[in-house]
């Protein structure tokens, strides 16, 4: 349940596998007409385009993931520390 405890947290407390390192790019592309759909805009609006790669032991994979955001009132600020 991730409501209570991050997926980082549970991945160093029952497994020992501290992330302690992330790669994410942020991109301005156009919206195909699924993605448009999903996210209640004219097809071709403008959308971010989110990738995330967080590894551990400075190198192994623990999270990767693609998201897309509407380009309307959307605000990214992007703070890492460990």
């Amino acid at each position: 349940d991730f409501s209570q405890n991050s997926l980082y947290s549970l991945l160093e407390t029952q497994y020992g596998h501290r992330i302690n390192r992330a790669r994410r790019t942020i991109e301005a592309v156009l919206s195909s007409p699924q993605e448009a759909k999903l996210l209640a805009l004219k097809s071709g609006a403008p959308i971010f385009l989110v990738k995330t790669l967080a590894m551990y032991n400075d190198s192994i994979p623990a999270e990767y993931s693609i998201a897309r955001y509407s380009g309307e009132n959307n605000r990214f600020t992007v703070e890492v520390s460990r």
